[in-house]
C-alpha cells in the first residue's frame, strides 16, 4: 500500500512539473501576418448629386491598415462648376491586395459657381467626408476601386450651408 501511495504521489509530482516548466507549444489561430506597401496613382469618374457627374485624380498610399490619399477633381456642367482639392484618410479592417474594403474621413476644399449663370462670381468651400469603398484586382491584373463619398455640409466663406452632397465613383489605377 506504501508503494503505492509513493508512485501515485511520483507521478502526481513529475507530471505537475512538467506542466509548470515544460516546453512551451505555441499554438497560433490568426492568418499569417503580411506586411502590405502599396501606392497607386488613379482616375475616377463618379455620378452624384449635386454635382451629377464628377472627375478626379489622385494617389493613394497604404501600409497594412492606414491609407492616405490626395488629389484634384472637377464637376463640369453647363450651369455649375467646381474644382476642387482633397485629401481623406482611410482604415483598411482587413488589409489585402487582392480585394479589400475601406473607410475614411476626409477633407475637400475648392470653389464651385451654384447659380444658374455659369459667368457669375462663385465661391470658395471646405467641405468634411466620410468614404466608404471597396478595392480589387481585376482578372488582368489592373486595380479598379467604386466608392461612395457622403459630406453633410459645406463651409463657405460667407456660411455654412448644410446641402449633403453624395457620390458613387469607379477608379482606374495606374
Amino acid at each position: 500500500m506504501k508503494i503505492k501511495k509513493i508512485f501515485c504521489l511520483a507521478i502526481l509530482l513529475s507530471s505537475s512539473f512538467f506542466q509548470l516548466h515544460g516546453e512551451e507549444i505555441p499554438i497560433t489561430l490568426e492568418k499569417e501576418k503580411v506586411d502590405i506597401h502599396d501606392r497607386y496613382g488613379y482616375f475616377t469618374y463618379g455620378f452624384g448629386l449635386p454635382g451629377i457627374f464628377g472627375l478626379n485624380l489622385g494617389m493613394r498610399n497604404q501600409h497594412n491598415h492606414h491609407g492616405f490619399e490626395y488629389g484634384v477633381g472637377v464637376v463640369p456642367l453647363i450651369f455649375v462648376y467646381e474644382i476642387h482639392a482633397f485629401t481623406s484618410y482611410l482604415y483598411y479592417p482587413s488589409p489585402s491586395l487582392e480585394s479589400q474594403f475601406y473607410f475614411g474621413l476626409g477633407l475637400r476644399g475648392g470653389y464651385a459657381n451654384l447659380t444658374n449663370n455659369k459667368w457669375e462670381k462663385g465661391e470658395g468651400y471646405a467641405a468634411p467626408g466620410m468614404i466608404f469603398g471597396k478595392s480589387y484586382h481585376t482578372k488582368e491584373e489592373s486595380s479598379r476601386f467604386f466608392q461612395v463619398a457622403f459630406s453633410p455640409a459645406a463651409f463657405a466663406k460667407k456660411k455654412v450651408r448644410f446641402a449633403p452632397s453624395i457620390n458613387v465613383s469607379y477608379g482606374y489605377c495606374f
